[in-house]
């Protein structure tokens, strides 16, 4: 069984997403290079390592990184380190589309 991501104290590793073209490459860096709280993204030998800043992430930045998981379909399971006590209790819903793994909510 492959794993799908490693994480470090201030890190995580993902498995790179399938891109549908070049345009939507350079769209997933840009903007997980843009959310707050992300402070590097580099390519590995097992898949790209996002590096947190100490501050950790804000609530927006956390909102930005599971909408850009649900879009691209990677495991939110490498950003848990990364939720703040405040914020846990809406992370953990079962209910909410980043944990149910049906996609982001229509309507």
């Amino acid at each position: 069984m492959t794993c799908e991501h490693e994480m470090s104290e201030d890190a995580f590793t993902i498995k790179e997403p399938r891109y549908f073209s070049y345009l939507d490459e350079q769209h997933f860096y840009s903007w997980l290079q843009s959310i707050d709280g992300v402070i590097d993204v580099a390519g590995s030998s097992s898949g790209l390592m996002v590096r947190i800043s100490d501050e950790g992430l804000s609530r927006e930045g956390l909102y930005d990184l599971l909408a850009i998981f649900a879009r691209y379909a990677l495991d939110t399971g490498s950003i848990a380190q990364f939720v703040k006590p405040e914020d846990k209790s809406w992370f953990g819903d079962p209910l909410a589309y980043w944990n149910n793994g049906r996609g982001a909510p229509t309507g």
